[in-house]
């Protein structure tokens, strides 16, 4: 029984347009779709749009062969633009199947690690442009993103340099697509004859910029066909020089031109928008941001990066899979029945709802990758772990399309990934990044794609980089590495004539589209030699009657989209399936492997393991296990080279009698090295005596400290600066490591352990990889037990125990002292806001801090708390200790205004984000004690201060006799109930909220407001400012939307408040 597909009542000539923002038409939908899940219709310019907003209707549609891709909306509308590219083509247009054939294999993995130098070449550029602007220039993320690539695209696909990092003007043809992008955007929302009649001067500009678009196009075509003999191997050169295998024929230029035009519109676009996200989603998460920062300093280190690197980083991989599902570049895809409702009767979806023939259906897939059956409760957070492989694997068909779907999904989609990857591993190689406003709330901007509205960062260089000598570092060895090892041809022959040697027989058979396996046979073929065999490879479809035996035979294959068999292999698999009852393979021996991407679940290896089965029925001996290779982890040839050293050449050697002939690699741990590298000192650094070190506070929780130190003659800061600090490990963690490596027998004399004491952090919390390495090494079966158990508790329900904690702990657990020192991350520098003036003593200076306590692991009732490292080593520093520093600018922002006369300040802060206010009041004092004139006319200075009661007021007695000077008018804000009678109770946001009306007119007054402290309190401020404003706009000018009030806080962010969030 069929029922109506349901949605909000349309209106008579407006239809659901009431219902629809058209600023953020997504978004929209969107929430209709929650509201009528998992199907609704809207009646759109004149028309009935089906939704599907439900995974498992989803799922159904994805999976039917009847639906089909059916282009609509914007992209619909870019047809105008690009009529014969594939990502606007319809199934059944002739021109789609050809130009898929042939540019598949151009896109596949083998294809893209070869075009490693020429993206590594254009992320370097961004890099560079980054390093050059310095840590105080605002960085607008999605507009270089956007840089990035569109120039990657041109120079892989196209040998095309657009140098848009060294231009403030993009080049013309960007501006042109970007054009072409907008306008077919806005005509997928107008109808037609409504866009003919009213936007003819936007139809003129529109028509000018699609013929710019095919000029410049054609004139890349022209100059690469003039080009004597080029030997370029590009995405431009597979579609001049490529045939379709099945018809022989080349692309016509009308089919080329309109896909160089796609790739570089749908292919910059969406990747742009992948790295906006994720950088947006992993600063605002400190933990994501830790561990992205750990794996990149893990996997590359110091060193170049490289495409090897790819496959390794898989956190940031897990990453960019969850950014894409939270926030996917694409709303979603449409698909349609094509045929007749008269002749073929109506199409039924999820048993129930009725459509018609031709009908778009489209998936939203903000809402299908935000499905809570498929992703539980947590399904708005952003959580990666979610989509690491081994829980990528796990999740059902049809929840996670950000690539779209089947044969029509995105061909570039790894393309997409290798470019990200190596895009975010050099970026956070060298930089450190926070927002410009740090209290960004991620928002969603929607032009042909979705984006992350106002990304604006800043990028400090880390500790040890120099941007004049970054060029040279990131080129040294960058660049794709030779995976196989492969000896030279001359190698080869000369080794085969000293053994004179006949060689035997072997035939190598590949099914393959894209070419990945053509690849991994002719890399069999060059290794034969070194076995004793003189290897042949041909199509999988000539082994068609041809499985000859006596002769070692491999079989390396790939699935398509759907399960088939790949075109050069289709006949030979309907031949063993049609005929394999009746076959006889006595005396046959082969071997399988199979690609595939387990991103397709359903279907991952099907080729591959029915050939091998149906080998195995018909009475052939498998010489080795079937291989298997995963496209979607960037392994392949990793996988496919230990197949072979493995499981296969040691499989022939015993059938055939040949001696293996594998070299193993070599390798070491260089402790020299090592330590040379960890050595290294941050740029500036000196040794600072400590004058004096003083608790501000008498509690146990969180006590603050105050420490003074001596400066070099040669030493300067200013206010409003940082000092940067390199701690040590503490004793007891130094004495209980011995203790541990003496335990387990370890001579402790090697000179890894003074590495590991004195450059490598013993107390940050294990991740999971660390743990996952302390798992391999734990002798003891209960132990493990406990350790997986255990592990299992404090990731949900605390924090991780350390490394050390872990060895202490569980005494089976014995790591060599080398791997030990390649697992430990190194210690890294922390800054620390100054907290004094140096016109009070230009010699000296200043720090405050909260000695930070962690809580002992979750059911380790025994284990006492653990401090901070670093606020811990500063606490046990007493006067007369060395002090290893330096300074560091801080924000041009963040400091106090030079003119005390005509600028107000309000400062707010909580616990010890007292720090640069004190320094900032301290300088006020010092220059209205050089010139006593200025206090009568001395503009305010307002300093509220959160904390918990009266014994926490930090600087109280300075404060009060610096308020009584006339410097600052001193706020505490005591945040316990009942800490005095005349005290205010709260927070400092209340208290500001109190005092609003003497604020309005200080900030009338062109006050500029300083915030410093955690989250809560920058958020605090950040609410109960808006509320002000909010009340005043309505008493003076009528009310504001929450949208009006976030772009004034924005704005004032810009020009009159500067935030610190530690």
């Amino acid at each position: 029984m069929t029922c109506d597909i349901p949605g909000p009542r349309p209106w008579p000539f407006l239809g659901n347009l009431l219902d629809i923002d058209l600023e953020n038409s997504v978004q929209s939908v969107v929430d209709i779709g929650k509201q009528y899940a998992p199907i609704c219709r809207l009646r759109l310019g004149g028309e009935d749009k089906v939704f599907v907003t439900g995974h498992e209707l989803a799922k159904e549609l994805c999976s039917r062969r009847d639906f089909v891709k059916f282009p609509a909306g914007a992209v619909g509308r870019l047809r105008d633009v690009m009529t014969e590219g594939l990502f606007t083509a319809h199934d059944d247009e002739w021109f789609w199947g050809p130009a898929h054939r042939v540019l598949v294999p151009a896109l596949g993995p083998m294809s893209i690690k070869a075009m490693f130098p020429e993206m590594h070449d254009i992320a370097m550029q961004m890099v560079l442009r980054w390093a050059r602007f310095g840590e105080d220039e605002v960085i607008d993320a999605t507009s270089d993103f956007t840089r990035l690539t569109i120039d990657t695209l041109a120079l892989c696909g196209m040998d095309m340099r657009l140098n848009s990092f060294y231009k403030d003007n993009l080049h013309p043809f960007i501006g042109s697509m970007m054009n072409v992008l907008i306008e077919s955007s806005k005509r997928a929302e107008r109808p037609d004859w409504f866009t003919s009649l009213f936007f003819r001067a936007a139809n003129r500009q529109f028509d000018r910029d699609n013929a710019f678009l095919h000029a410049v196009a054609q004139e890349v075509i022209d100059k690469r066909r003039r080009a004597p003999e080029s030997d370029k191997k590009d995405l431009l050169d597979a579609m001049l020089n490529g045939k379709d295998p099945q018809t022989g024929e080349k692309l016509t230029d009308r089919t080329v031109v309109d896909n160089m035009i796609t790739f570089l519109i749908a292919g910059h676009e969406t990747t742009a928008c992948m790295l906006g996200f994720f950088f947006a989603l992993v600063i605002r998460n400190p933990e994501c941001y830790n561990k992205v920062r750990e794996e990149v300093d893990t996997v590359v280190g110091i060193g170049p990066v490289q495409a090897d690197h790819m496959s390794r980083l898989v956190y940031v991989k897990a990453c960019l899979r969850e950014a894409l599902r939270l926030y996917p570049p694409s709303a979603g895809f449409s698909l349609a029945v094509k045929g007749d409702d008269a002749k073929d009767g109506p199409v039924i979806i999820g048993g129930k709802y009725k459509i018609k023939h031709n009908q778009p259906v489209f998936v939203v897939l903000p809402n299908i990758h935000r499905d809570p059956e498929v992703w539980g409760s947590d399904v708005d957070e952003f959580r990666p772990e979610r989509m690491l492989d081994e829980n990528f694997k796990k999740l059902p068909p049809g929840c996670y399309k950000p690539f779209g779907n089947g044969k029509r999904g995105c061909i570039g989609s790894d393309f997409a990934m290798q470019e990200s990857i190596l895009a975010i591993a050099l970026l956070f190689q060298k930089f450190d990044f926070k927002f410009v406003n740090p209290d960004y709330e991620l928002t969603v901007k929607q032009t042909l794609t979705l984006k992350p509205r106002d990304l604006f960062m800043y990028a400090k260089l880390r500790p040890g980089i120099n941007a004049l000598t970054l060029q040279k570092e990131m080129l040294s060895g960058a660049g794709s590495q030779d995976t196989p090892a492969i000896k030279p041809k001359a190698l080869v022959q000369h080794l085969l004539a000293e053994k004179q040697q006949a060689l035997k027989p072997f035939r190598i058979f590949y099914g393959s589209n894209t070419g990945t396996c053509q690849g991994l046979a002719e890399i069999l073929k060059t290794t034969a030699p070194q076995h004793g065999f003189d290897a042949t490879v041909q199509p999988l479809d000539v082994a068609k009657d041809n499985l000859e035996p006596g002769t070692p035979i491999v079989l390396i294959t790939s699935t398509m989209y759907e399960g088939q068999a790949p075109d050069n292999g289709a006949e030979f698999l309907n031949w063993l399936e049609e005929e394999g009852h009746g076959l006889s393979l006595d005396g046959v021996t082969f071997a399988v492997f199979g690609c595939g991407s387990k991103d397709w679940k359903d279907t991952f290896q099907r080729t591959a393991i029915t050939i091998d089965q149906i080998l195995r029925d018909c009475g052939a001996h498998c010489i080795a296990s079937r291989g298997a290779a995963d496209v979607s982890e960037g392994s392949v040839l990793s996988d496919f080279d230990a197949w072979q050293s493995e499981h296969l050449w040691p499989g022939i050697a015993r059938i055939y009698d040949v001696e293996e002939n594998i070299d193993p690699e070599g390798g070491g741990f260089d402790i020299n090295r090592f330590c040379s590298v960890l050595a290294q000192d941050s740029f500036n650094t000196f040794d600072a005596p400590v004058e004096r070190v003083m608790a501000l506070t008498e509690s146990t929780d969180r006590p603050k400290y105050h420490m003074e130190l001596q400066l070099p003659d040669n030493m300067d800061y200013q206010v409003g600066d940082y000092l940067e600090l390199v701690p040590q490990n503490s004793v007891e963690d130094v004495e209980c490591l011995m203790g541990v490596l003496g335990d387990r027998g370890h001579d402790l004399a090697d000179p890894t352990i003074p590495v590991i004491c004195s450059h490598l952090e013993l107390r940050q919390q294990a991740s999971a990889k660390q743990i996952d390495l302390l798992l391999q090494h734990c002798g003891d079966k209960d132990e493990r037990q406990e350790l997986e158990a255990l592990t299992a508790a404090v990731t949900v329900q605390g924090r991780r125990p350390s490394v050390l904690q872990l060895m202490k702990r569980y005494s089976s657990i014995d790591v060599p002292l080398q791997r030990l020192a390649t697992m430990l991350p190194p210690i890294r520098p922390r800054l620390y806001s100054i907290s004094s003036s140096p016109l009070a003593d230009p010699r000296s200076l200043t720090i405050t801090w909260s000695l930070i306590q962690h809580d002992a692991p979750h059911g380790w009732t025994n284990e006492a708390p653990l401090v901070g490292l670093a606020s811990g080593y500063l606490a046990s520093l007493k006067a007369g200790d060395m002090l290893k520093c330096s300074i560091r600018s801080g924000q041009p922002r963040f400091r106090p205004p030079m003119d005390l006369e005509s600028t107000p300040i309000v400062m707010i802060c909580a616990g010890s984000g007292i720090a640069p206010f004190r320094g900032f009041v301290q300088d006020r004092v010092e220059r209205l004690r050089c010139d006593a004139s200025l206090t009568e006319q001395l503009a305010p200075a307002l300093l509220y201060v959160g904390c918990r009661g009266p014994d926490q007021a930090l600087y109280a007695a300075e404060m009060q006799e610096w308020q009584e000077s006339g410097a600052v008018d001193i706020r505490y804000v005591y945040s316990r109930h009942g800490v005095s009678p005349e005290a205010a109770t709260g927070y400092v946001q209340d208290r500001i909220w109190e005092d609003r009306e003497e604020l309005v007119k200080v900030w009338e007054k062109n006050a500029k407001i300083f915030v410093c402290g955690g989250r809560p309190v920058s958020h605090g401020v950040r609410n109960v400012v808006q509320n002000i404003y909010r009340e005043q706009a309505n008493d003076r000018c009528g009310l504001k939307t929450d949208t009006e009030v976030e772009k004034w806080w924005v704005e004032i962010l810009r020009d009159r408040c500067a935030v610190e969030v530690f």
